[in-house]
C-alpha cells in the first residue's frame, strides 16, 4: 500500500492562492474534504492532500517499514504541534 502525505493548516481562506503558491514551490497542497478526518479538525482547520501526483513512498516519511513500531504520540507533543 502506498503512502500519501496530508497536513492540517489553520486559516486557509484562499485555496485558490495557496495551491498557486505551493505549486511554484515545488508542493503539492490541495484541499481535501474527507469524512473520516473532519470531525478531529479543530475551528477553523483544513485538511490538505500534501502530495503532487505520485504517493510518497520514496520519502524519509514514507520509507518507514511496516516491520518497524510506529511511534506513540503523546498528548503533550500533540498540544506543542499545535501551539
Amino acid at each position: 500500500m502506498c503512502h500519501f502525505l496530508t497536513a492540517t493548516a489553520g486559516g486557509v481562506r484562499d485555496a485558490a492562492a495557496l495551491e498557486q503558491w505551493a505549486t511554484q514551490c515545488g508542493l503539492g497542497w490541495t484541499l481535501v474534504e474527507n469524512a473520516t478526518v473532519s470531525p478531529h479538525l479543530l475551528r477553523g482547520e483544513s485538511y490538505l492532500w500534501t502530495t503532487r501526483s505520485h504517493c510518497d513512498c520514496g520519502t524519509d516519511v514514507g520509507l518507514l517499514s511496516r516491520s518497524t513500531p510506529v511511534p506513540t504520540v503523546s498528548e503533550a507533543d500533540v498540544a506543542a504541534l499545535r501551539q
